[in-house]
């Protein structure tokens, strides 16, 4: 589908036209110059036959095609104004009852809010549309048919770099789409080996520089931890790194994903009814891998590297065991107290790694606690950092980008609960509170002194469990928008 920009007020609805709608006070369109064309068929409608809730929905058919009306409710109390989410949902779903009516372009009209501000408003709107017609069914004998909707077209005025802001949401969507994509793959068809080809594939396309180390790299460099997660499996694990270089003398931002194609949880194995979803336990992998390739696509000025460790967690004859320990790359020996908790281990490795670029600062993303999931529920994301400006620019850039994010504490008192009698650390703490903050204090061993670091623990959001408009049941996507939002700060593109 091709999205476009169209600056001004669209004068005569087309076969299909969009209006996103405030619940309350603007539901009056009256003196609306955006609504201009369409407040005579919109005005007798409201409140009667229909009231601007969020997502409520009213196909109108007219003498010229249809009006499609979809509410964005009312703005939270205390907010500024609309919730950046609810205009990529809102959007997707014109987008879907567009399809649904055959339409082959759609004609959407960008509400005039106070906030966000026009230009946030245009790109949130382009990002729900594409989004919208993401499909997880490739793998079907008789997939759906592909919708008919050829164009979007956003109406907005007071834009004057729209047709940039168009390119941005089209290249986010792009990378969500791609890191869904990846999730939604079985573990079957996607595991280390094929990941890391698919990586490499991708990433050499777009003319970053590769490196993707087997089990015998892996070995010499001492990447003990993760050989030891990805053991019990007869598909050895591998190290794929990204580097690109969009600028000159300046130390590169670092992202790190975890990438377990199939978690079993080994030894300690998960109950049956966790087993099902567990090969979208690579998403954070496929997150920094699309905000790689997207960053990159752009021309973005800045330097960027993105590491996927890949594994399989299973309870094979030569996988890890309770009891054992291992010395990582870091130099520090970890006691194993539980095989499921692998997220960990070679995120360990992968940090050391990052912390050897010298970055000026590494962002981890991982499918990591139950805990987490368990504390912020399905649609938001833990957030751990050890510098406060990291923190607020992430907290800045999820708002923006429509994702949740919630800050959470790293307290070191709960440090001596990693302590082991045997190696310098244990994996999991027999505590089973805290699981979250826990898991994040492990990481924060293997992060270099004064270099900014984040966690975010995305094991809530990176499914979705119940369909949206723009989110169908699978891989989310989650992070990939927050991340893109905050690397394009960082280049100047804000």
């Amino acid at each position: 589908m091709k999205l476009e920009f169209k600056a001004g007020v669209l004068t005569e609805p087309g076969p299909a036209t969009a209006v996103l709608l405030e619940e309350g006070p603007a539901e009056d369109v009256s003196g609306r110059p955006e609504l201009a064309a369409v407040a005579g068929l919109i005005r007798p409608l409201i409140p009667d036959q229909f009231k601007a809730g969020f997502l409520k929905e009213l196909p109108l058919k007219t003498e010229g095609g249809w009006l499609l009306l979809v509410g964005l409710g009312r703005p939270p109390a205390g907010s500024s104004g609309t919730p950046p989410a609810r205009l990529v949902e809102a959007s997707a779903a014109a987008v879907k009852m567009a399809c649904g009516l055959g339409a082959r372009r759609l004609d959407l009209i960008l509400p005039g809010l106070g906030s966000p501000p026009p230009g946030e408003v245009l790109e949130l709107a382009a990002l729900g549309g594409r989004l919208a017609l993401y499909q997880p069914d490739r793998l079907k004998t008789s997939p759906k048919p592909r919708p008919a909707l050829a164009g979007l077209r956003l109406w907005g005025r007071d834009i004057p770099n729209g047709p940039e802001l168009v390119r941005l949401a089209e290249a986010a969507a792009e990378a969500v789409i791609l890191a869904r994509t990846l999730g939604d793959e079985p573990g079957n068809l996607l595991y280390p080996e094929s990941f890391a080809r698919r990586a490499e594939s991708l990433a050499q396309a777009r003319g970053l520089k590769t490196q993707v180390l087997d089990e015998k790299g892996l070995a010499r460099g001492k990447f003990n931890l993760l050989l030891a997660v990805g053991g019990g499996s007869r598909r050895p694990p591998r190290l794929v790194t990204l580097t690109y270089r969009g600028a000159r003398s300046k130390a590169p931002v670092v992202l790190v994903g975890k990438g377990l194609t199939y978690d079993s949880g080994g030894l300690s194995l998960k109950p049956p009814a966790n087993l099902a979803a567990m090969h979208t336990d690579m998403v954070g992998a496929a997150a920094v891998l699309a905000v790689a390739l997207a960053a990159t696509e752009l021309k973005w000025p800045l330097n960027l590297a993105a590491i996927l460790p890949l594994a399989e967690n299973m309870p094979g004859g030569g996988a890890y065991r309770v009891g054992d320990v291992h010395s990582s790359r870091s130099g520090r020996s970890v006691e194993i107290t539980n095989t499921d908790a692998e997220g960990r281990l070679v995120l360990a490795e992968a940090l050391t790694l990052a912390g050897e670029m010298k970055p000026a600062a590494v962002i981890d993303v991982a499918t990591l606690t139950g805990a987490c999931a368990v504390a912020l529920g399905g649609n938001c994301a833990g957030l751990f950092a050890n510098d406060d400006r990291l923190r607020a620019d992430l907290l800045a850039a999820a708002e923006a980008a429509g994702e949740n994010l919630w800050p959470l504490p790293l307290l070191d008192e709960y440090e001596e609960l990693l302590e082991s009698q045997v190696a310098d650390l244990m994996n999991a703490p027999a505590a089973a509170q805290g699981g979250a903050i826990n898991a994040a204090l492990f990481l924060r061993k293997f992060v270099p002194p004064g270099v900014p670091w984040a966690h975010l623990d995305i094991a809530g959001p990176a499914r979705t469990a119940k369909a949206r408009p723009g989110f169908p049941v699978g891989a989310s996507g989650f992070a990939v928008r927050t991340l893109l939002r905050h690397l394009r700060r960082l280049a100047g593109r804000a």
